[in-house]
C-alpha cells in the first residue's frame, strides 16, 4: 500500500486477490443456488406424486410418471409440471398437462347426446367433478421442508465463508 505525502490518492495491492475471492465465492453461490433449487424441485416433486397416488384413481401410475421437474435456465425459480410436447408430451385435450389439469382442478361431465341407441348404466348423475388439488395441497405442506433446505444451504454458505 502506498499512500503519497502530497497525493490525492491511495493506491492498494492487494484488491485483486479480493476480487478473485469474491469472484469465486459469488460461483460458489450460484452453485449451490442451483443446487438448492434442484433438491427443492425433487422435494416437491415427491409430495405432489404422493398425493396423486393417494387421491387419484390411477393404477398404471400415469399421471404421476408425468410430473418432472423444471428449473430455470438462469437458476431462479423450481417447479413441477407435467410433461410438456419438448419433454416427448402430447397437446390437446387428452394431453398429459390437459389431464394433469382436468384432475388437478375438475372439470364438468358432458351430458348425454340423446342419440344414444342405449342409455348408459352407471353413469354419476353430477354436472361437474371436483378437483383433486394435488398442487395447493402440496404447495402449503412442502415449505416447512424447503425452509429447512434453505437453512441448510445458508449454513453451508457461512461455513464457507468462514474458511
Amino acid at each position: 500500500m502506498a499512500i503519497g505525502s502530497g497525493d490525492t490518492s491511495i493506491q492498494y495491492d492487494g484488491l485483486e486477490e479480493v476480487d478473485g475471492i469474491l469472484r469465486e465465492m459469488a460461483e460458489r453461490f450460484d452453485t449451490g443456488r442451483r443446487e438448492l433449487l434442484e433438491q427443492a424441485g425433487e422435494i416437491i416433486r415427491r409430495d405432489v406424486t404422493s398425493r396423486i397416488a393417494a387421491s387419484v384413481n390411477d393404477t398404471q401410475g400415469n399421471v404421476q410418471r408425468w410430473q418432472t421437474v423444471y428449473t430455470g435456465s438462469g437458476g431462479g425459480y423450481a417447479a413441477v409440471r407435467p410433461i410438456g410436447e419438448k419433454d416427448g408430451g402430447s397437446t390437446g385435450a387428452d394431453s398429459e398437462g390437459a389431464v394433469t389439469n382436468y384432475l388437478e382442478g375438475g372439470h364438468r361431465v358432458r351430458a348425454a347426446s340423446g342419440t344414444a341407441k342405449r342409455r348408459r348404466a352407471g353413469r354419476a348423475k353430477t354436472a361437474y367433478v371436483d378437483g383433486k388439488h394435488f398442487y395447493d395441497a402440496a404447495r402449503a405442506v412442502v415449505e416447512a421442508k424447503l425452509i429447512a433446505a434453505s437453512e441448510r444451504f445458508m449454513d453451508g454458505l457461512s461455513g464457507e465463508a468462514d474458511a
